[in-house]
C-alpha cells in the first residue's frame, strides 16, 4: 500500500470532499478553479481505491512537478517513469507513468501505452482536448469520442479529468468529456448521445458569419449543469478559502513622451491588416472585436509581435521603477520570445528566471524552484501558454502581464500561479497598456470577457 510522509490532516477539508468524490466514481472530472489543489485532491483519492498502475497525461512543464508531488502524497518510493522522449514500441514502464499530451501522440509512444491496463488515468489540464478533431483529443477518447478504436481512456479502469477552466470559451468544448465519459447526461433525439453539432445547437449561441457558422456563447447553462450533476465538482476559491486574500486585477495605462499610444498606433499602421483592425476597434463590440483577433490572428501575428516591442521599453521603466522600490518578487508574463528576452537581459540586476516554449522540462521545473527557494531571484518571466498551467509561484504576489492573450481563460490560468490555496497574500494583477492605442482598447474587451467566462461554472 503506497505510504506518505504527510499525515492525512494535510487536506484542507474541501480537499478531502474532492478526494472521496473522485474515489466514488469510475469517470470524473474535478473542475475546482485554479489554484484550488487539484493534484493532491487526485492522489489521496488514488491511494483511497489503492490504484497501483497509474498514468497521468499534463503539459510538458508539469512532468516534473507530479513526480514530486505523486512522491509527497501517493507513495514516497513510488516507482515512476516521467516520459521526456518518444516511448519505443515495447519499453519498461513503471508503476506511475508521467508523460505529456505533446509525447502522448507520437505513435510509438501511444501504442505502447495502449498495450497496458491501467488502474486510473488522470488527464491534468483536460481542456486540452476540448476539439474532437486534435490529435491528442483521439489518442484518449478515440476519433469518434467514445472510447471505440485506440482509445487510451477505454484501458483504463478509472478516469479522471482535472482542469480550472473545463469551457475556455463556451460550452461546446464540453462535449469531447462528456460524450466521451459521461454519455447519459446528453440524450439525443433518437435515443443516443448527442453529436457535436446538436450539442452545439442545443447548448450554444451561433451566428453566420463569412467564415461559417460559429460559436459566440453559450446558452441553457443551468439546464446542461443539471445534466451533468454527479459527473463534475466544481469549487470556487471565494467559496472555500475564505482566508485566502482577493485578487486584484486592473489595466493600468502607462507612456512617456518618446512612446505613448497615438504614437504607436501611428508606427504599426504600416503592418498588414493594421487599418482593418482600427477600425475593427472602432465598430465593433466587444466580442466581435475578440471574434476578430481569433479569427485573423495569422494576419495580425507581425502587428501582434510589434505592439509587444513597442510596448517594451516603457513596461520595463516602470517594472525597475517598481521592483527598484521594494524587496518583493514579481511574476511578469509575455507572449513573444523576444519580448521575453528583452526583460531578461534588461532586468538582469534582480536575477531573474523565465519559463518559455524552448526549454525543456527540467529548466522549467528548475527555474519555477530556483525562484521559489532562492531569495536573490526576484523576478519570474514566463510565456502566458508555456507557463500559465502546472506550476506554483506563491512565493510572489505582484502579477505583470506586458502582454496579454487573445483567449481570457490563458490569462486567468496564467494569474493563477500566484492565486493559488498557499498564498498568504493579497494578488495584485496589472495588465500594461499603452494609453489611448488600439491595445488598450483589446485590453478591455478581455478582462471583461473574462469576467462572462468565469460564469459558466460559478
Amino acid at each position: 500500500m503506497p505510504t506518505s510522509n504527510l499525515p492525512p490532516d494535510s487536506l484542507r477539508p474541501y480537499q478531502v470532499t474532492g478526494a472521496a468524490f473522485l474515489a466514488g466514481r469510475t469517470r470524473a472530472g474535478l473542475f475546482d478553479d485554479c489554484g484550488l489543489g487539484k493534484t493532491p485532491q487526485t492522489l489521496v483519492a488514488a491511494k483511497m481505491v489503492a490504484a497501483k498502475k497509474i498514468l497521468v497525461v499534463c503539459p510538458a512543464v508539469a512532468r516534473y512537478h507530479w513526480a514530486r508531488e505523486v512522491q509527497r502524497w501517493f507513495d514516497q518510493d513510488a516507482d515512476i517513469k516521467v516520459v521526456t522522449s518518444k516511448l519505443s514500441k515495447h519499453p519498461a514502464l513503471a508503476d506511475i507513468v508521467i508523460v505529456s499530451h505533446d509525447l502522448l501522440v507520437s505513435a510509438d509512444t501511444h501504442t505502447a501505452l495502449l498495450g497496458e491496463s491501467w488502474d486510473l488515468l488522470v488527464i491534468d489540464e483536460a481542456h486540452f482536448l476540448k476539439s474532437r478533431g486534435a490529435k491528442r483529443t483521439k489518442a484518449v477518447y478515440g476519433s469518434r469520442c467514445d472510447l471505440s478504436g485506440r482509445a487510451l481512456a477505454a484501458q483504463a479502469k478509472r478516469v479522471w479529468v482535472l482542469t480550472g477552466t473545463p469551457a475556455p470559451n463556451h460550452a461546446g468544448e464540453l462535449w469531447t468529456h462528456l460524450r466521451a465519459l459521461y454519455p447519459s447526461a446528453i440524450p439525443g433525439v433518437n435515443g443516443t448521445p448527442m453529436g457535436e453539432n446538436e450539442f452545439i445547437s442545443q447548448y450554444c449561441r451561433t451566428a453566420a458569419t463569412p467564415w461559417g457558422l460559429q460559436v459566440q456563447g453559450s446558452k441553457n447553462m443551468g439546464a446542461l449543469r443539471t445534466k451533468m450533476d454527479g459527473f463534475f465538482l466544481r469549487r470556487l476559491k471565494k467559496n472555500v478559502l475564505t482566508d485566502l486574500p482577493a485578487v486584484t486585477v486592473g489595466a493600468l495605462p502607462i507612456s512617456l513622451k518618446r512612446a505613448d499610444g497615438q504614437g504607436m498606433n501611428k508606427v504599426l499602421s504600416q503592418y498588414p491588416d493594421a487599418a482593418h483592425l482600427a477600425e475593427a476597434a472602432k465598430t465593433l463590440t466587444e466580442d466581435g472585436l475578440l471574434d476578430f483577433l481569433r479569427a485573423n490572428a495569422a494576419e495580425l501575428a507581425t502587428y501582434r509581435r510589434h505592439t509587444g516591442l513597442l510596448k517594451l521599453p516603457v513596461c520595463l521603466e516602470w517594472l525597475k521603477t517598481e521592483m527598484g522600490s521594494t524587496d518583493k518578487k514579481f511574476i511578469v508574463f509575455a507572449i513573444h520570445h523576444a519580448v521575453i528576452d528583452g526583460i531578461v537581459d534588461h532586468m538582469a540586476a534582480f536575477n531573474p528566471v523565465k519559463i518559455d516554449g524552448r526549454d525543456s522540462a527540467r529548466d522549467r521545473d528548475n527555474a519555477e524552484q530556483k525562484f521559489t527557494h532562492d531569495p536573490r531571484c526576484k523576478l519570474f518571466v514566463g510565456q502566458i501558454t508555456a507557463a500559465g498551467t502546472a506550476i506554483t509561484l506563491t512565493v510572489a504576489s505582484d502579477v505583470v502581464f506586458f502582454e496579454a492573450d487573445w483567449t481570457p481563460s490563458n490569462n486567468y490560468q496564467a494569474l493563477s500561479r500566484a492565486h493559488r490555496f498557499t498564498q498568504t497574500r493579497g494578488v495584485v494583477a496589472r495588465f500594461l497598456t499603452l494609453h489611448n492605442s488600439i491595445d488598450d482598447t483589446i485590453q478591455r474587451a478581455l478582462t471583461r470577457k473574462t469576467r462572462e467566462l468565469t460564469q459558466l461554472f460559478n
